[in-house]
């Protein structure tokens, strides 16, 4: 499932261009399931920004800790 732009920009808008990918070669790097994106947050408050997003979206989303 890809996400659409605006859903896309929105989780750009919280964690910034670098900390987001949906790129297909990238993604299996980070995580061997298949994803429409990897969003690496830095703090606290990213991460239940994100959680509100994908809530308010209807979005599936596993959080992994490394």
């Amino acid at each position: 499932m890809a996400l659409s732009k605006e859903i896309y920009s929105a989780f750009e808008d919280v964690v910034g261009s670098e900390n987001i990918c949906d790129d297909p070669v990238i993604m299996p790097s980070y995580y061997s399931a298949e994803f429409a994106a990897v969003i690496l947050p830095a703090n606290t408050a990213q991460v239940q920004t994100i959680v509100r997003l994908c809530n308010k979206h209807k979005l599936k989303f596993r959080p992994i800790c490394t």
